[in-house]
């Protein structure tokens, strides 16, 4: 699983990041930062998870009913809180960047804190449906894990077509596009910021747009009959979609370090720090021969 670990790594160095100085009195970068954990959170128990039912065929939640609950409802939390935590972002950025000196100083840290929060209960909330749907099927050779049959199935297919697909990035474009067009009042460093937040919206977009049109072509031939071969090529497309729709929250540090400087600036200090500790001696000759040499 080398390369699930190289994307948790990444959001770790997000978090490490957005916790710096230069970042942690933005309000901006504190919905980058809870993006992040999120992230973290989802690529860990969703895409780590499947990889491993689908790679080695072992996974909790096909014996036991309380992890199969426990993991379909941490994976809807997941998918809702980091776009939604990137959709406050987007506000952030269109109240920074309008005329009025009262609105802007509606893009503080205090404020964010509180809108993090409430999110977070939002989010846990309204997706208690995923532990009341959850269930353990069971068949001869194998189990697992997958949502009741029926109308809970209909709701589902409904409620993850809106909430999941359609409605986050509709409201990213929607937002981005209100603030590119009034981004004159932004400040160069928040330029940084919202450079970091236009490419993540693009990126959700794009990677986004198979997922939501599976969705809707499944709600459009969800009567209709279907054999094998057209089983077959619908989860063909399914797996394709749903790995690209998980890009986006694998990437989100190479976005940011593409796109910022004042993230590249950020990063290299951290690793020049951890290179001082790990190699102090080093680190000492090396400044002692900087020094020789300027002298």
């Amino acid at each position: 699983m080398p390369v699930i670990l190289s994307r948790e790594t990444v959001e770790i160095l997000n978090i490490i990041i957005f916790v710096q100085r230069t970042f942690r009195t933005n309000s901006c970068a504190i919905y980058f930062f809870a993006a992040s954990c999120a992230q973290l959170i989802f690529i860990y128990f969703t895409i780590f998870l499947n990889g491993l039912l689908i790679g080695y065929n072992k996974d909790p939640a096909q014996t036991s009913l309380v992890f199969c609950k426990f993991k379909l409802y941490l994976s809807s939390v997941t998918l809702i809180l980091a776009p939604s935590f990137i959709i406050l972002a987007c506000i952030d950025r269109l109240i920074i960047s309008s005329s009025s000196v009262k609105r802007r100083g509606w893009s503080q840290p205090r404020f964010a804190y509180r809108l993090v929060a409430g999110a977070s209960v939002f989010c846990l909330i309204s997706s208690i449906h995923a532990i009341i749907g959850a269930t353990i099927y069971s068949m001869p050779s194998y189990s697992f894990c997958y949502v009741t049959q029926g109308p809970y199935m209909i709701f589902l297919t409904f409620y993850s077509t809106i909430i999941y697909y359609l409605l986050p990035p509709i409201l990213m474009i929607i937002l981005g596009l209100l603030t590119i067009i009034n981004h004159s009042y932004v400040r160069r460093k928040d330029l940084h910021l919202l450079r970091m937040l236009l490419l993540q919206i693009l990126v959700c977009t794009i990677f986004t747009i198979p997922a939501t049109a599976f969705q809707i072509y499944q709600v459009t031939i969800d009567n209709q009959f279907k054999d094998d071969i057209q089983n077959a090529r619908d989860l063909f497309f399914l797996s394709i979609a749903l790995a690209l729709f998980c890009i986006p929250h694998c990437i989100s540090f190479y976005m940011y370090t593409i796109t910022a400087s004042i993230f590249r600036q950020e990063f290299k200090q951290i690793v020049l720090k951890c290179y001082q500790r790990l190699f102090p001696k080093r680190t000492n000759l090396r400044q002692i021969m900087i020094a020789t040499h300027t002298n």
